[in-house]
């Protein structure tokens, strides 16, 4: 991944991700958003990485913001991804991006060359990423989440009790 590119939002930080640790994934998520019309003049991005890197990444996070690109790479992690583990990866990236976080610490060992290892942040530790793992550390609904449905849910409840006494 690019050192000078910085991520604007969660969608442009899961396609970073994906460029550096799938990078299949992301260039067929590229071509299908090429196909699509998505990329908005991205042509032959591949052959140029230097300087269209951010450009890409931009536009996939773009495309992985609509239901047609998320809809895309869910359906590409069955064909590219082999192992279980490396779906589990891709299924938490996905989550936190769509709960608005950053990617989760997700990499290769760069000594054994195993994938996925999830980097503890606290201690730096790298651990095999397993299916328990990842599903515990997944961005969990809170009840403020629900608090604009409650909250409606009560209004409608006080409208009909109002409308009932008369």
């Amino acid at each position: 991944m690019s050192n000078q590119f910085k991520p604007a939002n969660p969608n442009e930080a899961l396609a970073a991700w994906l460029a550096q640790n799938q990078p299949d994934v992301f260039k067929a998520l590229v071509a299908r958003a090429a196909s699509q019309g998505k990329l908005h003049g991205i042509t032959d991005w591949i052959s140029n990485v230097g300087t269209s890197f951010g450009t890409a990444v931009k536009a996939v996070g773009s495309f992985v913001s609509s239901p047609a690109g998320m809809g895309a790479l869910t359906s590409m992690a069955g064909v590219y991804l082999q192992s279980q583990a490396q779906k589990d990866a891709l299924k938490l990236q996905i989550s936190m991006a769509q709960a608005g976080y950053a990617p989760a610490p997700v990499t290769t060992n760069p000594t054994s060359g195993q994938y996925p290892m999830y980097v503890d942040p606290r201690t730096g530790q790298q651990i095999p990423l397993t299916s328990q793992l990842a599903n515990s550390l997944m961005p969990q609904k809170s009840l403020s989440d629900y608090a604009p449905w409650l909250i409606g849910g009560g209004l409608l409840l006080l409208g009909f009790s109002v409308y009932a006494r008369k």
